[in-house]
């Protein structure tokens, strides 16, 4: 991604605001030598197309005081690390070494976590009727899931299914990627319309055939 070179608090803020994927921000001073070095190795690192997927903005410290009175930077350069809104990691002087490792490891974490967003993206559209589940529906393996499975029987529902029990990355990463902490999940059209409270919430108010589109 290019390179951004940011100009004020506001501009760090927006910067900053809501970053899902890897985000660096360089704090220098034009001034300071011990920033050349670092200055030329961070524009290196924002055009390696390794690093496609991470952002890069620099901002000279004088410009954003108040930032750094808040995130305890009190020396040149120092590169802030974030991801997910939150600081993950600093690399506090010129450090190019150190400054590249770190970038390549969280780059990688930030690759898998894009790659497991991707696949469970996959899966929840895999059919117009997804169900996340402990087991199979010929076996469910926990009371909440053989519960749906009967609503959706009932219902003559056309449903296909996820043995969450399976698949340890998915188990716990649909939990984050749609923010719901519990099995079953029931998705409908790529959208998820809940666990077994609500689906049964849905059944007793004659709402669960037009909530998944089949009415």
């Amino acid at each position: 991604m290019p390179l951004l070179d940011l100009k004020s608090e506001v501009e760090v803020s927006t910067f900053l605001r809501d970053c899902k994927q890897l985000t660096l921000l360089y704090l220098f001073t034009p001034w300071a030598p011990e920033c050349q070095q670092i200055t030329d190795v961070f524009r290196t690192l924002a055009e390696d197309c390794e690093n496609r997927t991470v952002r890069f903005g620099m901002v000279n410290a004088e410009d954003v005081q108040d930032f750094c009175k808040k995130n305890e930077v009190s020396s040149v350069p120092v590169v802030l690390f974030y991801k997910d809104g939150k600081p993950v990691a600093r690399v506090q002087g010129a450090k190019a070494a150190e400054l590249t490792r770190t970038v390549t490891s969280l780059r990688g974490e930030n690759y898998v976590q894009e790659s497991l967003n991707a696949r469970l993206k996959a899966l929840i559209n895999r059919a117009p009727i997804m169900l996340f589940m402990k087991g199979t529906p010929e076996e469910a393996r926990c009371g909440f899931s053989r519960r749906m499975l009967e609503i959706l029987h009932k219902h003559n529902v056309q449903f296909d299914s996820f043995n969450v029990l399976g698949d340890e990355a998915v188990r716990e990463g649909l939990k984050v990627y749609s923010d719901w902490p519990t099995y079953p999940q029931l998705y409908a059209h790529g959208e998820l319309v809940g666990g077994v409270d609500i689906v049964t919430q849905l059944e007793e108010n004659n709402e669960l055939l037009s909530t998944l589109g089949l009415q």
